[in-house]
């Protein structure tokens, strides 16, 4: 999955990106 740091707090957005590509992508 493609971890990409989109403002926030660095870490938190991070996984929630990763568990978005997951599931949309299905890495």
């Amino acid at each position: 999955c493609l971890r990409v740091q989109v403002g926030g707090d660095p870490g938190q957005e991070r996984q929630d990106l990763c568990a978005a590509d997951q599931v949309l992508e299905g890495f």
